[in-house]
């Protein structure tokens, strides 16, 4: 679950009220801090009235927070992230997300080999970089002997229905017999950039991931006792560009890059559209740009834009054209301002012009030094060979806000001491 950390208690105004006397106005109880306007998913109330800072967290098991996401479907209408599908035992199923390794799910070994498979819906698509498998050793309980492992990045394949596109990501080649298996997600298209060379990492090091919305174990051969006790699905971090428009975020766009929001709302269903046909000058004077305001202040320190690809999203399969463009960058802001009044951007992410192979690459990740970001400014290189439709855009942060900003309603010290009068304020605690 999601660490909290307490910021304040209480927040104490003493103000003076009249000649001798001296009163004080205190907000620290939920009721009280519920008439602030308070960023949705970055600042929290605790039972006892105190505010909590949500932390941002990087390496995390996807798996125990699914059920706090939603994601809409062609047949069950909204659904949380939980178990999908399941063949065996579905009211056991659960447990292999749970958290707690004592807990296994076991298929009826009544039930036929097609049955011995189960399906993971983490709620929201995840920058997944592996997928640990922990099976219990003991009495009536052993690990799976033969098995399979899919991935699905979550987009559907067909208009009407939730059907998805599972890729392989593990196969055993000799019966099993560890309690842990850790899978590392390789993936296709895929490439990764160092922005900053003092970080001393090598992009290599950062090169297995994929894109995964759901986790199927299908087992291969029946045996004895079989049981599973967890699925990890280990990813990146909390992606911080879900909840844009809840915490008071925006975003614009030009002419020829549009929906930039579904780049930020988890549902892999939903694309932004950047085409170009005819040059105008540039991408400035042809409108292929795109900006966002988180709606807060962020330390980030990663970044992933995954381009669809033909078949991916209700697109064909067959050739379309799709590509992830011809170059692109990317400014950040602090949310300073230039002399003139516009928001003063700086470059961040500059990806050039592809050669040759390098047109099939379609995830991209970018790792760089901490930022202070709360806006960012996407543009093209030029205003030709676009026919591109960015999915997904994740953000990843090593921790807390840098900055929260609450607001009050207009707080009349006169009225509350009953004389109508100005006050002086002695002090403020917070």
């Amino acid at each position: 679950m999601r660490r909290k950390y307490g910021i304040c208690c209480a927040l104490t105004a003493l103000f003076t009220c009249g000649a001798s006397r001296a009163a004080e106005i205190r907000f620290d109880t939920p009721a009280e801090w519920a008439t602030w306007e308070v960023p949705v998913d970055i600042v929290q109330f605790a039972d006892d009235g105190s505010l909590e800072l949500r932390k941002f967290r990087k390496e995390i098991n996807a798996t125990l927070d699914a059920h706090l996401f939603t994601q809409p479907t062609q047949t069950r209408g909204k659904v949380q992230g939980g178990i999908w599908q399941v063949g065996s035992n579905p009211t056991a199923a659960r447990r292999i997300m749970d958290g707690n390794l004592e807990t296994v799910w076991r298929p009826s070994q009544s039930d036929d080999l097609v049955d011995w498979v189960v399906t993971i819906d983490l709620g929201r698509p995840v920058l997944a970089e592996r997928i640990r498998l922990v099976f219990p050793d003991r009495a009536g309980a052993r690990p799976w002997r033969q098995f399979s492992v899919f991935t699905a990045n979550g987009a559907r394949i067909q208009s009407t229905d939730d059907v998805f596109k599972f890729d392989q990501a593990f196969q055993t080649t000799q019966p099993n017999r560890e309690q842990v298996v850790d899978i590392e997600l390789v993936g296709e298209r895929d490439v990764t950039r160092v922005i900053d060379g003092s970080l001393g990492l090598a992009p290599a090091a950062l090169n297995t991931f994929r894109m995964v919305r759901f986790v199927r174990v299908r087992a291969d051969e029946k045996s004895a006792d079989a049981a599973l006790a967890e699925v990890e699905v280990i990813a990146a971090g909390d992606n911080i560009s879900l909840g844009v428009l809840a915490r008071g975020g925006s975003f614009d766009n030009g002419l020829l890059a549009r929906e930039p929001q579904n780049m930020f709302d988890g549902i892999t269903d939903t694309y932004g559209n950047i085409f170009t046909v005819q040059s105008k000058g540039g991408w400035r004077e042809s409108g292929v740009w795109w900006s966002v305001d988180l709606g807060a202040l962020f330390w980030l320190d990663e970044a992933f834009i995954y381009w669809q690809d033909r078949g991916e999203g209700l697109s064909s399969f067959l050739f379309e054209g799709l590509q992830a463009g011809s170059g692109y960058q990317i400014l950040f802001s602090d949310g300073r301002r230039t002399i003139a009044g516009d928001i003063d951007y700086t470059p961040l992410i500059f990806e050039p012009r592809p050669v040759g192979a390098e047109w099939n690459l379609r995830h991209h990740r970018y790792a760089f030094a901490p930022r202070k970001i709360r806006y960012l400014f996407w543009h093209s290189l030029t205003d030709t060979g676009w026919f591109s439709h960015p999915m997904e855009l994740m953000l990843f942060s090593p921790g807390y806000p840098a900055q929260v900003v609450l607001l009050s309603d207009f707080i009349n010290l006169g009225q509350l001491a009953g004389d109508g009068r100005a006050k002086a304020i002695k002090r403020l605690r917070w």
